[in-house]
């Protein structure tokens, strides 16, 4: 009785991969959500992250992210446009089915101090007198801090969460730090639990279209070749004698596609034939 009583727990207790994954595709798949409705709604489920009116057009752009009980998710960048009637021009819209099933780590162990010395560790930087200068404070406990010797500009940080599609989701310390010997200006995601940097980005962009460039070497994600743009071509119309615009020549440009804002919100991405006709003809 009690041998079988144990081989049905073990089996209870058994993995079934195949459910794993697709409960984790299900998980990851973008979520149906209306923007447009949920912006109205106060809720800790977003983040707005910018948010702006043309003066000329009237059209409202409004960029968020998805958050967990308030803290934004780095990975999630959505955006949706709105024209002054109300009207939903467009959504990009990359909020997740199921955002709490992707956790795989949501504790601090570290504190926003901690967090930059640790950063100044791993990349060899020699701190000095590192203070706190500002508590903004809220649910990501944003902060200000001097400059310490290894930066610039003074160190913003604060607690978010991070998703990576296959990796999942998890707790971090975003801060940045623009170095004193060189050009260069990185922004840290750190693992709120142990301190260790999980990724950077370098936000200052190298040249990679004129000049001679082998004196120096450039990140892997600048790499990408310039193909545009081109001149339109212009075929005349022999009746008329007046210009004919046609579709330009293929061009492909390394940019920050929407709806990714800046780059603080993610990285550079190339694009194909982005043009539209019907709006510049």
């Amino acid at each position: 009785m009690v041998l079988c009583m144990l081989t049905v727990q073990l089996s209870a207790q058994q993995k079934n991969p195949k459910k794993e994954k697709e409960e984790a595709r299900l998980a990851t798949a973008y979520s149906s959500i209306s923007l447009e409705k949920l912006i109205t709604q106060k809720s800790d489920s977003y983040v707005i992250t910018k948010e702006h009116v043309s003066s000329i057009s009237g059209i409202r752009h409004v960029y968020l992210r998805q958050a967990i009980n308030g803290l934004e998710v780095y990975g999630t960048e959505s955006s949706v446009h709105v024209d002054k009637t109300g009207n939903v021009l467009k959504e990009h819209n990359k909020f997740l089915a199921n955002i709490q099933a992707t956790i795989k780590s949501s504790s601090q162990g570290i504190s926003a101090k901690q967090a930059i010395a640790s950063v100044a560790g791993q990349m060899g930087y020699k701190v000095a007198n590192l203070q706190e200068l500002k508590r903004i404070g809220g649910k990501n406990k944003a902060a200000v801090f001097n400059k310490a010797g290894i930066s610039s500009e003074d160190i913003p940080v604060k607690l978010m969460y991070y998703f990576r599609e296959g990796i999942g989701t998890h707790l971090v310390w975003e801060l940045s730090i623009a170095e004193t010997t060189s050009s260069d200006k990185w922004n840290f995601r750190v693992d709120a639990a142990t301190g260790k940097i999980i990724d950077k980005d370098n936000w200052t962009i190298s040249c990679t279209i004129l000049g001679d460039h082998e004196s120096h070497e450039h990140g892997e994600e600048n790499t990408a070749p310039f193909v545009g743009p081109m001149e339109e071509p212009i075929h005349y119309n022999t009746n008329e004698n007046t210009p004919t615009m046609v579709a330009p020549p293929a061009a492909s440009y390394n940019v920050y596609a929407m709806p990714v804002e800046s780059p603080h919100y993610g990285t550079r991405s190339v694009v194909s034939n982005p043009e539209n006709l019907t709006a510049s003809p």
